[in-house]
């Protein structure tokens, strides 16, 4: 039986039963209803002798109320370990909108007022529907990424399939023109430990040298504003709740 989620509060003691003086930093997963927020954590934890076992729903309805956190260690290296926190969906058909999702975050993020924040991943599912450039979202410049904050697309085809996979990759290509994001800053996971773990890794390597600036992460919101509801009233609530972070 997997691990149940911890809510608002850590366990003192680690997996091994040591004491836990300092901890793990916290990786905050964001994305809509359905994207694959709680299967990404799922994937990443299937080594442990506990995994943890997030509800994982059918992508019509939220299975995730407030943050739950899970303690994953790294796979090739059992002495670091890492908080991945699952919250709400955005688009939430169970909630009452967007507004309350963030509320619950908030809470989360005021019972750990001294969190290491080393990285947000915003999943976004690769077979969505063609999205459009909206006139007036972007800069006319191009906007540097901020370190340890990345686009993960999910659900990938198999490979069986070459269209499509041929259509995924052409998905791929248009999200990073419509976000205007370098490369390196959008990510595959391909439903595999090893995809999620070299994303937790690159994570946790990218953030080590540059600290997430409050307007970095403003600029990439921007960018992922039109596929969230109620677009005006959702960004200066997430403007705040990131305010608290940094």
């Amino acid at each position: 039986m997997g691990a149940t989620p911890r809510k608002l509060k850590l366990s003192k003691r680690s997996e091994q039963g040591a004491d836990v003086d300092e901890k793990p930093p916290v990786i905050i997963i964001l994305g809509q209803t359905g994207v694959g927020k709680s299967n990404f954590i799922y994937v990443a934890g299937k080594h442990m002798s506990v995994p943890p076992n997030p509800k994982i729903g059918d992508g019509l309805e939220s299975c995730t109320g407030p943050p739950q956190e899970y303690i994953l260690s790294d796979p090739d290296r059992p002495n670091r370990s890492v908080r991945l926190i699952d919250t709400p969906g955005f688009n939430d058909t169970t909630a009452e909108g967007d507004d309350k999702q963030l509320k619950l975050i908030i809470e989360w993020l005021r019972q750990e007022p001294k969190a290491k924040l080393v990285g947000i991943l915003f999943l976004f599912e690769i077979t969505q529907p063609r999205v459009a450039k909206t006139p007036g979202m972007m800069n006319p410049t191009h906007i540097e990424n901020p370190p340890g904050v990345f686009v993960v697309t999910t659900k990938w085809s198999d490979g069986t399939d070459q269209s499509h996979c041929d259509a995924d990759a052409r998905k791929e290509e248009q999200l990073q023109q419509i976000f205007e994001l370098q490369p390196n800053a959008m990510k595959r996971f391909y439903n595999t430990p090893d995809s999620a773990w070299a994303i937790i890794n690159e994570v946790w390597n990218s953030s080590e040298a540059s600290k997430i600036t409050l307007e970095k992460v403003r600029e990439l919101l921007e960018l992922i504003r039109p596929h969230l509801k109620e677009p005006d009233k959702l960004m200066r609530k997430i403007g705040k709740w990131f305010a608290k972070l940094f």
